[in-house]
């Protein structure tokens, strides 16, 4: 994957995703090229691995991380679709890593995860800011 671009890798994640196939070295493959090339990632690109990873339920920290940051670094490129699915795949990685939670349990882990870098207020924020923009 080290020769794939952006699209390719972003395509593969989707397509593996919609048919619902994890296939585990192939997805870490996919995560950790993602990883690297994170900053090349045009706002689709970025969404369509967060949305494939999150669709799996991969939970790369590391990589979540990175795509917080290249969001708010990109956030006025993105589409209202684009931050529509980005805003569901930090979601759904949020639920899904803790899925025995008590809904009023939420905020605890939200704020745990903030404090430790994973899940980042500044991406929900610029996700937010962005989507009232693109709506008027």
């Amino acid at each position: 994957m080290h020769d794939w671009d952006p699209s390719d890798i972003t395509c593969t994640a989707w397509s593996l995703a919609k048919l619902g196939m994890c296939h585990q070295p192939f997805m870490d493959s996919i995560a950790s090229s993602s990883l690297r090339r994170c900053s090349e990632f045009a706002p689709q690109h970025l969404t369509g691995i967060a949305w494939s990873c999150a669709t799996l339920c991969i939970d790369d920290k590391a990589l979540i991380k990175a795509l917080a940051k290249d969001v708010i670094k990109k956030i006025s490129e993105f589409d209202p679709l684009n931050l529509a699915n980005m805003a569901w795949s930090f979601a759904r990685w949020l639920f899904s890593a803790f899925p025995d939670v008590p809904q009023g349990a939420y905020s605890v882990l939200w704020g745990t995860l903030q404090s430790n870098g994973i899940m980042n207020k500044d991406t929900f924020s610029a996700i937010s800011e962005a989507s009232l923009a693109s709506i008027g």
